[in-house]
């Protein structure tokens, strides 16, 4: 029959190894046994989502003071603040430091300012590792510095050397300090009153430099100021100068008309100072004639429209515009086909 054995430990500090059997033979073997030391628990993780108290809507003071729940087992906290010019603060506290170990509130008192509208969270951790983020809290800063403008115009293409600059108005911003580059470099470099740039009358602000920009790819800022300070730049806008005009895009006679004499008419194109029509009807050419933008319409509003006296044979026709101005031709419309009835 095998033999069953077990080890038994005695508090001698003697091993032996003991048979089951009914003939028990005893085995000494020496074990030292070393005390333990030098043995650090962690705590878990904090499982805790922390509670913010305040800031919260609208405060005075562009330095507030950051208020919120401790976590039993948090050791630290990370502060994270964005305003309206991006992120502002990203700062870790130890939790004696922001009065966390001798109360159940902590708080702290950064020096960097903000402004505009702004939000805040916390993240509480400890050596075995980092937390949960709390939940947002939002609020505004009166009485700071500016925030950031939204660029709207010029952007893109236009063929206007002397363009207006228009950009969404900030709360509490005073001055604007507009910033322009053409193809050459830096062209304008000017500061403007929220008065003078209309600011105060509406969300839009516009102003119309007289300096004139060369052909080719531009790019520009606006930077907001007020009596705390500069806010920050916006965010760059680009666009093309175009020497010549673009082209026209026709709307009517389209379809069939009954009207042998009908009116031309087609959208305006920015900078365009002269505007060819020309027009065949079933028997070949019957119209070309340029037309300044007064005589169209054009500067009125977005739609340029004209009458010429002669008379369309019955049947199918086609007409086109080209625009023109002292930079020279721009391109040919495309075509527009339309069918004269008897």
């Amino acid at each position: 029959m095998a033999l069953k054995t077990r080890l038994v430990l005695l508090m001698s500090g003697l091993l032996f190894c003991q048979s089951l059997a009914a003939k028990i033979t005893y085995y000494p073997i020496d074990v030292t046994v070393q005390p333990m030391t030098n043995i650090t628990v962690y705590p878990d993780i904090p499982s805790e989502t922390v509670t913010l108290v305040s800031p919260s809507e609208a405060t005075n003071g562009n330095t507030p003071t950051y208020t919120w729940n401790a976590v039993d087992t948090a050791t630290k906290y990370l502060l994270w603040v964005a305003d309206s010019t991006g992120v502002v603060i990203s700062q870790w506290y130890p939790a004696d430091q922001v009065g966390c170990s001798t109360t159940t509130t902590c708080q702290v008192t950064p020096s960097k300012a903000l402004s505009g509208a702004s939000e805040w969270w916390i993240r509480p951790a400890n050596n075995a590792g980092n937390g949960s983020w709390s939940g947002p809290m939002n609020f505004t800063v009166s009485g700071g510095k500016p925030g950031k403008v939204t660029l709207t115009s010029p952007s893109g293409t236009t063929s206007d050397h002397t363009p207006t600059y228009t950009w969404e108005a900030v709360s509490g911003a005073t001055w604007y300090y507009l910033w322009v580059n053409d193809s050459t470099g830096n062209k304008i470099k000017k500061w403007y009153t929220a008065a003078q740039a209309g600011c105060d009358s509406g969300a839009i602000c516009s102003v119309t430099p007289a300096t004139s920009l060369a052909s080719g790819n531009g790019k520009w800022w606006v930077r907001t100021w007020n009596s705390v300070g500069y806010g920050a730049w916006s965010n760059p806008l680009s666009f093309t100068v175009s020497s010549k005009p673009g082209k026209a895009t026709l709307t009517s006679p389209s379809g069939t008309t009954s009207d042998h004499t009908p009116d031309y008419t087609w959208e305006a194109v920015s900078g365009a100072t002269w505007y060819y029509l020309w027009v065949n009807d079933s028997t070949g050419n019957k119209i070309k004639k340029w037309y300044t933008a007064a005589q169209a319409g054009c500067d009125s509003g977005a739609i340029c429209s004209v009458t010429p006296a002669t008379s369309l044979a019955s049947g199918n026709g086609k007409w086109w515009v080209q625009t023109w101005n002292s930079h020279g031709y721009g391109p040919w419309s495309g075509s527009q086909s339309f069918t004269v009835s008897p």
